[in-house]
């Protein structure tokens, strides 16, 4: 009775699916005679590239086959999900992933980079009690949606072939598309240019005025404003004028 060790080096089959020759099978089977004969079995290993402990006989080896299995199916499971997922994903430029497409901009009814043509008439009154009638034509350009640029030329009356008054105003605009309605406010000058069949010297005007625009259908729509005229000489008087314009937008 005493210590012993064994040690069995050889070339052959081992760690097949189904091949019960194999030699790590047959090596755990005499561990396991020997425990069964009363031998104390301390290590027993099987050594091919690793080390492989057989301690326990056939059935650990066995269940050890199966575990190394289980993780070889689980890493190539993650390995083709990983890909998989890899190949979904946006493409990379300079290591940043590449925006998806914006969805298309909202068509506006109101546009920035709009231009209007205006076809002018309009009363001016003094006093609320009396009008004198007159007609013009303007020329508006919005930059956005919001602010715009307008000149215009008007006659004091209808039948004046030639405009006496040049005027030009910034235009702040509320444009609200789903009612096809857009308020203005004006701010500009006039320039009066003198007439021959009134006593009248030229001059310049500050205003204000407020109105709304009404779009119609496609470019075609139709503009109130109401304006309050401050002259900027003592000749004339601070007066009101109602202008109603028919309006192209291009």
């Amino acid at each position: 009775m005493g210590n012993w060790n064994i040690n069995i080096q050889g070339v052959g089959s081992h760690h097949n699916a189904s091949n019960p020759e194999d030699a790590d099978l047959l090596a755990a089977d005499f561990v396991e005679k020997l425990k069964s004969s009363g031998h104390s079995i301390e290590v027993a290993s099987f050594t091919h590239g690793s080390k492989e402990d057989i301690t326990l006989g056939r059935n650990a080896n066995q269940l050890n086959r199966i575990a190394s299995l289980l993780t070889a199916a689980a890493l190539l499971l993650f390995g083709s999900v990983a890909m998989a997922a890899e190949q979904t994903m946006p493409p990379k430029i300079a290591g940043s992933v590449l925006a998806t497409p914006a969805p298309a901009a909202p068509e506006y009814l109101f546009r920035a980079g709009e231009v209007q043509l205006d076809v002018i008439g309009q009363l001016r009154t003094d006093n609320g009690r009396q009008y004198e009638r007159g007609a013009g034509i303007g020329l508006n350009y919005f930059p956005s949606r919001a602010i715009g640029f307008g000149v215009e030329a008007r006659a004091r009356s209808p039948r004046d072939a030639t405009a006496d008054r040049l005027g030009a105003a910034v235009i702040l605009r509320m444009p609200f598309d789903h009612l096809r309605l857009a308020p203005e406010f004006r701010l500009g000058i006039d320039y009066d240019i003198e007439s021959r069949e009134r006593d009248r010297q030229k001059g310049f005007d500050a205003f204000a005025g407020a109105g709304a625009e009404l779009r119609l259908v496609g470019g075609l729509g139709i503009a109130a404003e109401a304006r309050f005229v401050h002259p900027l000489r003592t000749e004339d008087r601070e007066h009101v004028l109602l202008l109603l314009r028919a309006r192209y937008s291009f």
